[in-house]
């Protein structure tokens, strides 16, 4: 089985982005850059109810499984958008990265905020053929936060990952050269697609622009991973550009990655 994933921090929509950055301003540029690559699964953060609803009305194709990080539709959502003609979904759950993780809002180690984590099972209407996507987004202030998240995260997918091959996507606001990284790539478990891939484009970028800076502030500051156990190939993986005329959708760049399951 062949499958294309994205992974997007689309940037919460608020008072805080005016003008081109705000997300009323912002949506049409998304829509036409995701248009363009048409992921079979979208993994996004920060999303909030209005955006995704936003999103999966300009992208009929897809629907989306998510929960808001404060229960319900309140708070940022961490979505896992797949397209509905290739995918039903077999099973999700959603748990907080805290020492409670079933306890909805819940907040541990010094994090900014509340931060949680999504999984679905999917299933390939033809083939039968099923995977786990675990998407997720790392507190942006606390380093003890991102390092217990980066060991419950890896507890998690190794469970999951007994079961069905599975992909880890994220902000994870962590460089390559974190404590985090470390934790999520110095195991059995997960291996990082952007150093596997057969083909790369992008190469010596980071994907955080802050709408500024079209280099995303280098190869150091590539914050936004997609993580892969051992039963995948990693085909192409691509920082990709995103600014639609000069205009950013988003404070991030989207990581685009194809994968081939491997045959067992």
């Amino acid at each position: 089985m062949r499958v294309s994933i994205m992974t997007y921090n689309i940037r919460v929509a608020g008072p805080h982005d005016t003008g081109e950055h705000a997300w009323e301003e912002r949506r049409p540029v998304m829509k036409k850059l995701l248009e363009h690559y048409l992921p079979d699964v979208l993994c996004t953060q920060e999303g909030t109810y209005e955006q995704l609803s936003g999103l999966e009305e300009d992208l009929p194709e897809y629907r989306y499984i998510g929960l808001g990080r404060d229960g319900g539709s309140n708070g940022e959502f961490m979505a896992v958008f797949y397209k509905n003609s290739l995918f039903r979904v077999a099973a999700f759950d959603h748990f907080w990265l805290s020492e409670t993780p079933e306890v909805i809002g819940s907040v541990s180690w010094k994090s900014s905020c509340t931060r949680m984590a999504t999984w679905v099972l999917l299933k390939h209407r033809e083939t039968g053929e099923s995977f786990y996507v675990l998407n997720t987004h790392l507190d942006h202030i606390s380093e003890d936060a991102r390092r217990n998240a980066a060991q419950l995260l890896l507890e998690r997918a190794g469970a999951l990952s007994e079961q069905a091959p599975l992909v880890l996507t994220g902000d994870f606001n962590s460089s390559p050269d974190s404590e985090a990284y470390r934790i999520f790539t110095e195991n059995r478990i997960f291996r990082d697609s952007w150093t596997e891939a057969d083909e790369k484009e992008g190469t010596g970028l980071g994907t955080f622009t802050g709408y500024t800076d079209e280099s995303g502030g280098g190869e150091e500051n590539r914050i936004d991973w997609v993580l892969l156990t051992e039963q995948w190939k990693v085909k192409k993986a691509g920082i990709v550009d995103g600014r639609i005329d000069g205009r950013f959708a988003s404070d991030h760049s989207p990581l685009f990655v194809n994968l081939e399951q491997r045959k067992a």
